[in-house]
């Protein structure tokens, strides 16, 4: 799904996990979060 809206030009926010910071750039094509926690994740969304 990170792919899809990537060539789509949609911004991405993902975990910093398991190679897509390879695909999105931070700040610039989406937002990684970098801990695996689910709060960290919604503070990114809103």
């Amino acid at each position: 799904m990170h792919l899809c809206s990537h060539v789509c030009g949609i911004p991405v926010v993902a975990f910093n996990a398991t190679g897509i910071e390879d695909i999105v750039e931070h700040k610039r094509s989406g937002d990684l979060v970098q801990s695996i926690d689910k709060s960290d994740f919604a503070q990114v969304v809103l």
